[in-house]
């Protein structure tokens, strides 16, 4: 019979009841070159501890479909089809002689069965940990993909073979005798720019892959016929990134990407459990098709991830903006906190508008930082307790759960709103467009200054110390990890910098160098410390290290004169909120024409009322945020 004859593939249920880790493996027959792809899908259990690779891939678009034929136990052959990504990795992966057993998602679950595709998303852990290997396949290549893994392999021979000689030298440090001895290209070489290219491919964007890498025995990225191990090209970007080789990072956004991923490994194999709030909070910024996805991948590595323990199962018959907020709800009713209201908000930003202000949307990313954020390690970034730990949250919902109703108060009202610390924008910039970007910066922090009333030689409300302290503190959200005075002079060697102008002329001509190696304020910093001591080297990049918490907030000032840093989206006229189990200040509007009900803005810190110095309990009403 023709394959355009062949009658289209139907899915049997998956016999579950008996062993609840049934899955599907596929068989790749024997095949080559143009031939038709034939598989089988054969009927398994995880506990039976099947041998088996799993594939890590983007589905891309699909709007082109390629044909497959599934065979039948009874030797029936049937029609089925994939994806032409997974299609070119199915021809790549096929052998001549032998089959090749393997779980595909797209083929081993029946994706039109909402309910399987629900029951499988909960395996997910278990099937790619119990993968032989798990192979990452970046898609077909190209004419410049074989550079791209050429130069990975020179780059782990030359970190080998640089540790050996204890040389700590940067790339531009060593010169050509130097990059020559090594074997590393000199600094136009091709190579670097298909690096670049390859690190930019889609894989690194998905939210699935935190999982499918970070639980797997073994990973392999594979490139068409090109292939390197997940260790290897883990060590060739971090030996990059050590020497600052310039022009690889055009990408900021996957270089941040790529090593949180190696952050996900460590944390699993350390046994560093996080909650589901603080993973979703974590890879906010990777990318799913499915937007329920961006909460349902990461199931499987929450440390709420047992059966009975999950806070909120998949179900692919809700709808995206209904799981957002039985997830909040979720989160709210049982840790008794509001860290998840802390979610930095985009207004505007998807369809899901119609979305109460204290339900996130998680379907789109933002560069603001949490002031609750959770790094890898399980610690909180920063210690705060605006209400004191024994007032434990007491939520309540209305109106057909579209009203959150809190315990707290008002603050201060915000008299005033500089500009916002706009992230900045990843890909290739000309020279001119980055010394504008640093122009830029500059001016929107010598506006708060002004709001701030930083130098005026005055004293800070509440604490009583020098404005400009106060300051400098908010800059960093009260980051003083050594102390005040090493806190402090970090902040003043970093304000030498940028206020010199001579400073300006080592920091362009690095900028130029480097063209598009790191996100622009690095670059600034890097380039600014080359002309200064070791020391002010370091202590310039440890405060913009820390100053990365204001990217997407404004400063503030309230009538009271307290000063912070607000949401983006923070303006004059807002309120200054602490509520019972709120870690942090909140920020809240007004709802015109509606009496009594307020408009979640987002999180903020407000120097001197971080630990409890501004709570009263006595003050405390019910709040109804919509």
């Amino acid at each position: 019979m023709s394959k355009n004859m062949l009658q289209l593939y139907r899915y049997k249920p998956l016999s579950a009841v008996t062993k609840p880790d049934k899955i599907r493996l596929l068989e790749l027959l024997p095949g080559s070159g143009d031939k038709q792809i034939v598989c089988a899908l054969i009927e398994t259990a995880l506990s039976d501890n099947p041998a088996y690779e799993a594939l890590s891939y983007c589905w891309g678009k699909d709007t082109v479909q390629e044909p497959v034929i599934i065979k039948h136990p009874t030797g029936t052959d049937f029609s089925s089809s994939v994806g032409a990504n997974l299609f070119a990795a199915l021809r790549q992966f096929r052998d001549s002689e032998s089959s090749i057993y393997l779980w595909v998602d797209a083929l081993c679950i029946n994706q039109s069965d909402e309910e399987e595709r629900s029951n499988q998303v909960l395996l997910m852990r278990q099937i790619y940990e119990g993968a032989k290997k798990t192979r990452i396949w970046l898609g077909p290549e190209d004419e410049n993909t074989w550079k791209a893994f050429s130069l990975m392999r020179k780059l782990v021979s030359a970190k080998s073979a640089q540790d050996a000689k204890k040389d700590t030298r940067f790339y531009y440090e060593m010169g050509v005798n130097g990059q020559s001895e090594y074997g590393l290209p000199y600094p136009l070489d091709p190579s670097f720019k298909a690096f670049s290219a390859l690190l930019g491919r889609e894989w690194f964007s998905r939210v699935w892959i935190i999982q499918e890498v970070a639980v797997s025995k073994r990973v392999a990225l594979e490139c068409g016929h090109w292939s390197i191990s997940w260790d290897d090209f883990v060590s060739s970007i971090d030996y990059a990134t050590t020497i600052i080789i310039p022009g690889i990072w055009a990408n900021t956004t996957n270089c941040q990407r790529i090593f949180q991923l190696v952050a996900a490994r460590a944390s699993v194999s350390m046994k560093y459990e996080q909650s589901l709030l603080s993973l979703v909070s974590l890879y906010r910024n990777f990318n799913a098709t499915d937007m329920r996805d961006k909460i349902y991948s990461l199931l499987g590595v929450a440390q709420e991830s047992g059966m009975d323990a999950l806070l909120i199962r998949p179900d692919y018959t809700t709808e995206a903006s209904e799981v957002y907020r039985n997830f909040t709800i979720s989160i709210l009713q049982q840790s008794k906190v509001l860290d998840i209201l802390s979610v930095p908000r985009v207004s505007n930003a998807s369809g899901f508008n119609h979305l109460p202000s204290w339900v996130a949307d998680w379907s789109v990313s933002d560069f603001a930082h949490s002031f609750r954020f959770m790094m890898h390690s399980k610690k909180y970034a920063f210690d705060f307790e605006a209400s004191p730990g024994g007032c434990k949250s007491k939520p309540k919902f209305c109106e057909d759960k579209s009203v959150l109703v809190l315990e707290g108060h008002i603050v201060d009202e915000i008299e005033e709103a500089g500009e916002v610390h706009s992230h900045q924008a990843e890909g290739e910039l000309t020279f001119l467009q980055r010394i504008g970007r640093i122009a830029g910066e500059q001016s929107v922090l010598n506006g708060w200054e002004k709001i701030s009333k930083a130098r005026s030689g005055g004293k800070y409300p509440r604490t009583e110390e020098d404005i400009l302290a106060a300051f400098w503190q908010t800059l960093s959200a009260g980051q003083k990890p050594q102390g005040f005075h090493a806190a402090n002079e970090e902040y003043e060697a970093w304000d030498r910098c940028v206020r010199t102008p001579s400073r300006f002329v080592p920091t362009a001509k690095w900028l130029k160098w480097t063209h598009s190696f790191l996100s622009l304020p690095v670059m600034v910093g890097t380039g600014i410390a080359m002309a200064t001591s070791t020391k002010s080297t370091k202590e310039i990049m440890n405060f913009r290290s820390k100053m990365t918490v204001a990217t997407q907030r404004r400063m503030i000032r309230t009538k009271e004169g307290l000063i912070g840093l607000a949401p983006e989206h923070a303006r004059k006229g807002d309120f200054v909120f602490l509520f019972k189990g709120g870690m942090v200040p909140l920020v809240l509007r007004k709802v015109e024409k509606i009496k009594s009900r307020w408009t979640l803005i987002g999180d903020s810190y407000v120097h001197g009322i971080m630990h409890g110095e501004a709570f009263d309990g006595a003050k405390c009403t019910e709040i109804w945020i919509q």
